[in-house]
């Protein structure tokens, strides 16, 4: 990657990486191409990538400037992770000229612990324009937390907290707060919804290039929510 000159897009799905893999991708992110301008969307899904793992992402993200999108989803990533993402990202104490606009962090196993310090990087943070954090382990409190954080931050457009840890009555509850709470989000996902229609939702909205799916996602002919079943365009 140090060499390349033309890859943008590199996505390393479903392998066991581990940690020392893990560290050479982060080091090519500071050290190569990554840093200079060449690939801006990081795809590292489903690798069994744990906190310790992601020490080497966030060291690395601390000093890249050119990620626009990364997503992490599908790993073993912890509230400790969040931790590390917050102290990376965060305009206060992490790299304030990072420019990742796109964060994905589904299919983990953040709890409230960790939704708020994701809470608290979205008031330090006016860049991340897409985030989604579907089916973590995260309850009302959190979710309401990330919510009243929107409050205070003017980028965030699409919010995927679906599949998370939270009843019917609480799903209820915080479609009507974000119904009638002043945030700049365009799409916000509460409920379950299957794997295809959430994937080909993300595609949409969060600029994801990757025409295959788009290809499959047109085929099945998915154009926008209009209803409390599953999400809303505010």
């Amino acid at each position: 990657m140090k060499d390349n000159t033309y890859l943008k897009r590199l996505i390393l799905y479903a392998d066991p990486l581990g940690v020392n893999n893990t560290k050479s991708i982060s080091d090519a992110m500071i050290e190569g191409n990554f840093a200079s301008g060449i690939i801006s969307n990081l795809y590292v899904i489903g690798n069994n990538i744990n906190d310790n793992g992601l020490v080497a992402i966030a060291d690395a993200l601390k000093a890249n400037t050119v990620l626009t999108h990364l997503d992490i989803g599908k790993n073993v990533i912890k509230d400790p992770g969040a931790l590390l993402l917050y102290a990376a990202l965060s305009n206060q104490v992490g790299n304030a000229n990072s420019a990742v606009e796109v964060l994905g962090l589904q299919w983990n196993y953040i709890t409230n612990v960790g939704a708020n310090l994701i809470a608290k990087l979205l008031t330090e943070n006016n860049k991340i324009k897409c985030l989604d954090l579907h089916a973590n382990r995260i309850e009302y409190n959190g979710t309401k937390t990330i919510a009243n954080a929107l409050m205070h931050n003017t980028a965030l457009k699409y919010l995927d907290i679906s599949s998370n840890l939270l009843t019917q009555a609480e799903i209820y509850d915080l479609k009507q707060y974000f119904k009638t709470t002043a945030t700049n989000l365009d799409y916000v996902f509460l409920d379950t919804n299957d794997l295809g229609t959430y994937s080909c939702m993300k595609l949409k909205y969060c600029d994801i290039d990757d025409t295959r799916l788009n290809d499959i996602c047109n085929n099945k002919n998915i154009t926008e929510y209009h209803n409390d079943v599953i999400g809303w365009r505010r």
